[in-house]
């Protein structure tokens, strides 16, 4: 016992001594692992277990609880060391050391072990970082560094199996953790902690009322948005128009007559919640179309809203108030307001306070602004051939610059003239020459000319394949594409051609129609054109049916088509066809071709890239005999395929134009391939497609079209009438030495005529020609698009091509 004093009242230790002992006869790798005796004594209060570095002298000890029978150093140095143990009791009186023991710590110690993580939490913290995360595994060793990314953490305890680190600040997004040991040794979880910004918040949401079928613009306030955010109410979700750090603005799904919450999403799952926060009523306005769709920069044209449920209505046009001139319950005629150049909304507001939007329905049209027309795709060789067609349909010559660009970054320019009411013809004859077979083409005019890119190819022999396209305005940030398959021996490919200086990163985001989605980043060089081999982007990709968006990721805007093409045996690209991607998602969408019946399938391409489904009506438009509508639901990010013929009985043999409608308010792309069979039992051995476009307009101009010739080529102009009214259509030829004839003929209610040019212009034979498709009172709400087939000496319509008029202001 040591020499203090004891009180009288305190039970002393009645054991004089402890046994011991080591549990290996030498330490291993700095660990010495010590047991002893245990003290039997009632009030023992712990033991006190010491060493030195010589006999006796004990310079270092730990205490330990009463329960303790062992322990175990870890880390010494190299040298001898002298152990020994006593018991104290709660009155705080100490017995004598035990015997003493000795151990020699090797000179060169085992480095420690690899060390492992096994579970870490909580996986996510603010970007300000103080997020305490508890990381466990095995072999953590003193001094251990914790990094979350690049950045060191602090860590605030230590043992072999666990270790507590706080987060440091980091930037929004996922970061690896990695755990290195004293001497290197370290391991790595990848995409392991999230920094989230701070959560939103939902203040106000303002109208808080709408009508029950849904298309209110709806702005949400708060704060701490993020770009990507969704909106939801109950289960439905609301398509975003706009996003910032403090605002969205939405537009309503169609819901029940009710009070309802609306959340606010952001991309990392960090949400807010507003309950009550907005009123469904029963009845209420709704917009099913707006006509016409463009109109100029002035305003004062008179604009047609078409729906239902119009109760002393008032309407804005992006948000500038127009002038009414007539009110019924179904439809409301309004004077447009001027407004900037670009697509405004079309806002109606009943006396009640309940208003519906029509997103985009509208678009001013800067008259002094040039006409300018992209295409990402162009090829000519030994195989493919590409020519453009150029219409004028104005009273003076017009003056085009156009210019190439190739896959080398080579940019060629080229000036030409194209005459008064004429068209003309851009080919390897009259091209300047390019680095490359492939290129990107750009054309620009001071007014509204019909340009159209055809594409033939054959090994050696006459075309036995070919696709049309008449190019988009301007090169975007954001592209939606409805076909696609690398199904049945099909190949898709998607060209991306970028106008810029500065390079792309573009993301493309597969719609699989199993409602699967996939995801792949493919950079895009300045001044340059890439090409996506759908088929070898992924695994997943080599026989499936799919849609696609396509957005740049760093804002530089590109240009986006899709070329799909189908092998017979060893013959290349048999059958194939090609597309310009569609600007953005539509409520209506209008196809002036389609066939059925023989030879030919068609096929419409529905491509919803909403987190909400759409409920559709499709209308299909025959000459002279009622339209067939049928309803289908287009699953939320996915792709949905009519198969025509196989849709109604009558529509197994027939000739058809067709609408879609979205009935829910969220907006999907449409187009529609047609393929077909040189026999009723053989291979397809040929296609075209064309997107569909969201525009009606009284005068359309088919810039390409050609009649005879080697190929025995015949043209055909389709014309849908949308309206309830037969109308007066004039079809005036254009010609490579001037304005032909002009005839009329009359289109039915809600109908569709196809007119074949050679038939109708015999004069046309062995020429290419452009027409002039124009409503004889100059209002009827048309689509027009043109349909150009030819045949080899063994091939009956071998090749094919199809594409949109151009609607003309």
């Amino acid at each position: 016992m040591d020499c203090r004093t004891r009180s009288p009242l305190v039970h002393t230790l009645l054991v004089m001594a402890l046994l011991l002992w080591v549990q290996v006869g030498h330490a291993l790798a700095g660990n010495v692992r010590l047991s002893w005796d245990a003290n039997t004594e009632a009030d023992l209060a712990g033991y006190v277990l010491a060493y030195g570095t010589a006999p006796g002298t004990y310079t270092t000890s730990v205490t330990l609880a009463p329960s303790a029978v062992t322990h175990e150093f870890t880390n010494l140095p190299a040298g001898t060391y002298y152990f020994a143990v006593r018991a104290f009791n709660a009155a705080n009186l100490y017995s004598g050391y035990s015997n003493e023991v000795r151990v020699v710590v090797a000179g060169t110690v085992t480095p420690p072990t690899q060390p492992t993580v096994s579970s870490f939490g909580p996986a996510f913290g603010p970007t300000s970082g103080g997020t305490d995360v508890v990381i466990t595994g095995s072999n953590f060793a003193n001094g251990v560094v914790v990094r979350f990314g690049s950045t060191a953490a602090a860590v605030s305890s230590v043992t072999t199996t666990r270790l507590v680190a706080r987060t440091p600040a980091g930037a929004q997004g996922i970061v690896s953790i990695s755990v290195v040991n004293p001497d290197g040794n370290g391991v790595e979880v990848p995409n392991a902690f999230t920094y989230r910004a701070a959560a939103p918040t939902v203040t106000t949401v303002t109208p808080s009322r709408g009508p029950a079928a849904g298309g209110t613009e709806v702005t949400i306030d708060g704060t701490n948005f993020s770009a990507g955010a969704s909106v939801s109410i109950n289960a439905l979700v609301a398509q975003v128009l706009s996003v910032t750090a403090t605002r969205l603005v939405v537009q309503m799904p169609a819901h029940a007559a009710a009070v309802v919450g609306v959340t606010v999403t952001n991309p990392d799952s960090q949400l807010a919640w507003k309950a009550s926060a907005y009123t469904y009523v029963a009845g209420g306005p709704a917009i099913t179309n707006v006509l016409p769709a463009t109109g100029p920069m002035a305003g004062g044209n008179t604009v047609t809203i078409i729906g239902s449920g119009f109760a002393s209505s008032s309407v804005t046009i992006g948000g500038a108030t127009a002038t009414v001139l007539t009110r019924a319950a179904d439809m409301l005629t309004v004077r447009a307001p001027a407004r900037p150049a670009g697509p405004a909304s079309v806002l109606v507001r009943n006396s009640d306070g309940i208003t519906v939007t029509a997103v985009n329905a509208y678009t001013y049209v800067d008259p002094a602004a040039p006409f300018t027309r992209y295409f990402a795709e162009g090829a000519a060789g030994t195989f493919f051939q590409t020519r453009f067609a150029l219409a004028n349909p104005h009273e003076e010559a017009v003056p085009v610059t156009v210019t190439f660009t190739d896959t080398q970054g080579v940019v060629t320019p080229l000036q030409v003239t194209l005459p008064a009411r004429s068209r003309l013809t851009i080919d390897e004859r009259n091209r300047p020459a390019l680095a490359s077979e492939a290129f990107a083409t750009a054309f620009e005019a001071p007014k509204v000319i019909g340009v159209e890119r055809t594409m033939t190819w054959a090994a050696g022999g006459p075309a036995y394949g070919a696709h049309s396209e008449i190019g988009v305005a301007a090169p975007r940030t954001s592209w939606v594409l409805a076909e696609g398959a690398t199904i049945a021996g099909f190949n898709t490919f998607y060209l991306l051609q970028n106008p810029t200086t500065t390079a792309a990163d573009v993301k493309v985001q597969y719609l699989l129609s199993t409602g699967q989605r996939i995801e792949k980043i493919h950079p895009v060089a300045p001044l340059s054109r890439t090409n996506i081999w759908v088929n070898k982007d992924d695994p997943a990709l080599d026989a499936a049916e799919m849609s696609a968006s396509i957005t740049s990721l760093n804002n530089v805007p590109v240009v986006v088509e899709r070329s799909m093409y189908r092998n017979n045996g060893s013959e290349l690209f048999s059958a194939g066809h090609n597309s310009a991607a569609v600007e953005a998602p539509a409520l209506r969408w209008f196809l002036a071709e389609g066939a059925t019946g023989g030879t030919f399938d068609e096929f419409v391409l529905i491509a919803n890239p909403n987190t909400a489904p759409a409920q559709l009506r499709v209308s299909y438009l025959r000459a002279g005999k009622a339209p067939i509508v049928k309803s289908y639901s287009a699953p939320a990010l996915s792709r949905l395929t009519l198969w025509v013929d196989q849709e109604h009985a009558e529509l197994a043999n027939a000739e058809v134009s067709i609408v879609v409608e979205s009935l829910t308010a969220t907006p999907v792309v449409v187009e529609r391939s047609m393929w077909w069979r040189a026999d009723a039992a053989g291979e397809w051995v040929e296609a075209h497609n064309s997107r569909g476009t969201t525009t009606t307009a009284p005068r359309w101009l088919v810039a390409d079209g050609e009649a005879g010739g080697v190929g025995q080529a015949s043209t055909y102009v389709l014309v849908a009438n949308t309206s309830a009214a037969a109308t007066g259509v004039r079809f005036t030829l254009l010609t490579e030495t001037g304005v032909g004839r002009t005839v009329q003929d009359t289109v039915t209610a809600n109908g569709r005529y196809s007119l074949d040019v050679a038939s109708t212009f015999p004069e046309a034979a062995g020429t290419r020609f452009s027409v002039l498709v124009e409503s004889a009172t100059g209002t009827a709400p048309l689509v027009v698009e043109r349909a150009s087939y030819s045949s080899t000496a063994t091939t009956t319509w071998a090749a094919g091509t199809n594409a949109v008029a151009m609607p003309l202001p």
